[in-house]
């Protein structure tokens, strides 16, 4: 461990400051909070993106400073092609793969950010190459995207795609070990590997992109004494946008979200948040975008209240430990039962400000409408997770049928306007979870055979990548459980005894095959558990 002297160049009042290395490689997240070059343990081989960037000597000017929106001169681009892919991401992928709210704000971040970093330039070009890609193969219903079962056009998009992704990452990797990548574009340089290895399905890459942006953003953030109060704002907009922050809170949920992701550290990679920020919300919001400021506190909320009680669940025969799709208490505590009512009173204020709101909006903008579904959607996925928490008894679930159709419609209606049906098998792709989650949750708790039925086919009937999501593989796992719980099935019912509890997987995205495990009890007199296995493909 050392010390490292430097000017703290963020704070012209502070002439000198000590800074503890933190010893991460090969940079250390506090000297990239503090803005300082961490010398003494890069070597040209330590490289190895995007681990440790730091914060280079220059300044982002304030928003009012920078320049207005520009496509890249002409110059900017190698060849026309390159030109005509950096169209389609302005024109079209970007307002598919961007979160609802933050899609106008982020293309804009991008744009202005490739006019001056040639690395988020062609990473740019590679999304567009890669959604040329995707839309070449529906077109033609191919059922892989991969050069090598690709017609013409496909085939050599992808090539493309690769070629400019390639130059993108060459740019990175020269920007860090110059010392010129600022911490605003390292995050938009973890949005565009996250979009890029997420829509190509690499999900442990993706994951590490939320985690790092995640990770960063957090370092930044403590090392101002009075943050903000408000609700995921930036300490300093003019270094980092409030938009990045919104996009990186929700994303890091996704780290906790998913039953493939958890880990016994996950919880401790997200902000905390009080309640007092939820004090102030109105009667009826006066929009979408303050009914989904305040949705994110809420999840946030929800997110921390479900960490209290999380169980390892350690798999039979092994060592390693998995995480249950629903958590629940042996024993629940007064502090946690009083902390759940409060949190659902919270939901229900929410749904009842969001019921007068949604009464008034322009139903024919199909933006306001996707918006409109996916806030109301993930808001009753997140009430129906929050009230059966501490829930034992797996026919407890039957109680919230209307809840789950509820949440099956809602999906639909989105799905058909965000994605019209196709015989082709190539997911869509966005970064935000919409829809996959909320139905991986349907089809494990909802024993109603036609609402199940329902969400696992919008799951494989409009395949999409959220995220570190896939619908198929949820899909698949889902239609898995489901058919071993109705072996014991009497005149419809499933009873409480062959109810399934956890459910995990080990997924191979190259062979998109899954072995999919759970316990399962033998009879209505036995406690004995087996181990139900199977591989599913999709």
């Amino acid at each position: 461990m050392r010390n490292k002297l430097n000017e703290h160049r963020s704070d012209p009042l502070i002439r000198t400051r000590r800074v503890k290395c933190g010893e991460e490689k090969p940079t250390c997240l506090r000297c990239i909070k503090f803005g300082i070059p961490c010398d003494g343990y890069r070597t040209s081989s330590d490289i190895d993106f995007p681990h440790g960037i730091p914060q280079p000597k220059r300044y982002l000017l304030p928003k009012s400073q920078r320049p207005q929106l520009t496509i890249p001169s002409s110059s900017r681009f190698g060849s026309e092609q390159e030109s005509r892919y950096f169209e389609v991401f302005c024109l079209k992928t970007a307002f598919e793969i961007f979160p609802s709210f933050e899609k106008a704000r982020l293309r804009r971040i991008f744009l202005q950010a490739a006019e001056s970093e040639p690395s988020i330039r062609h990473a740019v070009i590679a999304l567009g190459a890669l959604d040329q890609t995707s839309q070449a193969a529906q077109n033609q219903k191919l059922e892989l995207l991969s050069c090598g079962s690709c017609v013409d056009d496909a085939n050599q998009h992808y090539r493309n795609s690769v070629k400019a992704y390639t130059k993108a990452i060459k740019h990175m990797q020269a920007a860090v070990s110059l010392h010129k990548q600022d911490l605003r574009t390292t995050l938009l340089t973890c949005l565009v590997i996250l979009s890029f290895e997420g829509w190509k399905g690499n999900h442990n890459l993706a994951v590490q992109q939320i985690r790092t942006g995640t990770g960063l953003l957090k370092e930044w953030k403590e090392g101002y004494k009075n943050p903000t109060k408000l609700a995921f704002q930036s300490p300093a907009p003019d270094v980092v946008e409030d938009v990045l922050i919104h996009v990186f809170a929700r994303l890091s949920v996704q780290l906790v979200s998913s039953a493939a992701e958890r880990s016994p550290g996950s919880y401790s990679k997200l902000d905390t948040c009080g309640w007092d920020l939820v004090d102030n919300m109105p009667r009826v919001f006066g929009t979408l975008e303050e009914a989904e400021n305040f949705q994110n506190v809420i999840v946030r909320l929800l997110v921390q209240f479900l960490s209290k009680g999380q169980p390892p669940i350690p798999r039979i025969g092994t060592s390693v430990r998995t995480y249950p799709v629903n958590v629940f208490w042996e024993i629940m505590s007064l502090d946690v039962a009083r902390e759940q009512e409060t949190l659902l009173q919270i939901m229900v204020r929410w749904l009842d400000a969001f019921a007068a709101l949604k009464n008034h909006i322009d139903k024919k903008d199909r933006e306001v409408k996707e918006t409109s579904i996916t806030l109301e959607l993930q808001m009753k996925a997140a009430y129906i997770s929050a009230v059966t928490a501490c829930v034992k008894d797996e026919t407890a679930f039957d109680s919230f049928n209307g809840f789950y159709n509820d949440i099956v419609s809602l999906s639909d209606a989105l799905l058909n306007d965000l994605q019209p049906h196709t015989t082709a098998n190539i997911p869509l792709f966005c970064i935000d979870t919409r829809v996959v989650a909320t139905l991986w949750s349907v089809g494990h708790k909802c024993r109603e055979k036609s609402i199940r039925q329902r969400a696992i086919l919008l799951l494989l009937d409009f395949p999409r990548r959220e995220g570190v999501w896939e619908s198929g593989l949820a899909g698949r796992t889902i239609e898995c459980v489901m058919n071993f719980e109705e072996e014991y099935m009497e005149s419809g019912y499933i009873p409480g005894w062959a109810r399934i509890r956890y459910t995990t997987f080990q997924p191979d995205l190259e062979r998109r095959t899954a072995v999919v495990e759970c316990q399962q009890r033998t009879s209505e007199w036995s406690e004995t558990l087996v181990t139900r296995r199977k591989i599913v493909s999709w």
